[in-house]
């Protein structure tokens, strides 16, 4: 060109449209990252929810003991405790044994004659709060559920949920999702999945070897949390461990809250909760990475994917005691007596 402007203008012509190009060039290539982490995501989760479903029926007794670190009485007194877990589908019967406190459902006053109650033949110890071995049975069907523990002088069909108890029920399947799940509601596991596809601010790693983190994050104005998921595709999609952190928003280092590591085993085809270890820690800065408390769990599978009697799931099912009665809230309401419980000798008062 003779005009040294019109040489400017072309070669900023050209320029520009170079940048152009890149920056098309670079919105193309974070739309086909972004589509392949999505892509990874709801494969990780399809094969997760499979694994799940492939899970059909079982029987299991699980081993487990609890330690509290919270102080130094609860330190040194470790808590066992043992369930008998048979479900089919969403059908289940629990039948939990631990040491703990007993909590009648009738407790005497200051004004009862005990000497004579205990000469009436009655067990003056079954009306106290008082320290023992607990047992909790639960059981649930398709349109009925039920439960019963020590202390109660009645088990409950379908009963109207307490501060206590809240109407929650174990969820096999949600072992190794997050933390230990004993008492979730009903169908954690699918609630916890479905929170997973719905969460848009996440993250995936190749971990090489099959294995694949599953990162979420939750932000507010201060700090962000962060749940790791560790997932074996090579396996089954079984899930390693869990983690959640914390942070605040200008800090580099993060505060592990929960961590949980599960091992699994292969059996009938079916990938299965072998034994599972949880750590709690504090929550706030003060109390950072001070362990709290932990639980330690084994599995002990007794079968995997065979016929289940739907029998197993009733009241009749939890072998409860002779002295406990039975009524039936359906209706709400009082609840219907279907069978009396042991009956109260009561004392006069005292004069």
């Amino acid at each position: 060109m003779k005009h040294p402007r019109l040489r400017i203008v072309a070669r900023s012509i050209l320029f520009i449209s170079c940048l152009l190009c890149y920056a098309t060039s670079f919105r193309l290539i974070a739309a086909e990252t972004e589509t392949d982490r999505e892509t990874k995501r709801d494969t990780l989760i399809a094969g997760v929810r499979q694994r799940l479903a492939d899970l059909k029926s079982g029987a299991v007794k699980i081993e487990g003991i609890k330690r509290s670190y919270r102080n130094k009485e609860a330190e040194s007194k470790p808590g066992e405790f043992q369930i008998d877990y048979l479900f089919s589908g969403a059908k289940l019967r629990s039948l939990r044994s631990e040491n703990g406190e007993i909590f009648p459902d009738i407790v005497l006053g200051p004004d009862a004659d005990e000497e004579q109650l205990k000469q009436n033949g009655v067990n003056v110890d079954d009306f106290k709060v008082r320290t023992g071995k607990v047992e909790t049975r639960t059981y649930r069907e398709e349109k009925e559920k039920g439960q019963w523990r020590t202390g109660q002088r009645h088990a409950c069909i379908n009963p109207i949920p307490s501060a206590r108890d809240d109407g929650r029920m174990f969820d096999i399947r949600a072992v190794g999702l997050q933390g230990w799940v004993e008492f979730q509601r009903e169908e954690f596991a699918d609630t916890a999945i479905a929170g997973w596809e719905k969460h848009q601010d996440f993250d995936i790693k190749d971990e090489g070897n099959g294995v694949w983190l599953y990162e979420r994050f939750f932000r507010d104005r201060s700090s962000i949390i962060k749940w790791s998921i560790q997932i074996d595709e090579s396996k089954g999609f079984i899930t390693k461990s869990v983690k959640c952190q914390t942070k605040g928003r200008l800090s580099s280092s993060w505060i592990v809250h929960q961590e949980l590591e599960t091992d699994w085993a292969q059996i009938s085809g079916v990938w299965v909760p072998e034994a599972s270890r949880m750590q709690s820690r504090g929550r706030d800065w003060l109390q950072a990475n001070k362990l709290q408390e932990a639980i330690d769990l084994k599995f002990v599978w007794l079968q995997v994917n065979e016929r289940v009697s739907n029998d197993e799931f009733s009241i009749e099912s939890l072998n409860l005691p002779e002295s406990a009665g039975i009524i039936d809230f359906t209706e709400g309401g009082k609840g219907v007596v279907l069978r009396e419980a042991k009956k109260i000798v009561l004392s006069p008062l005292k004069k």
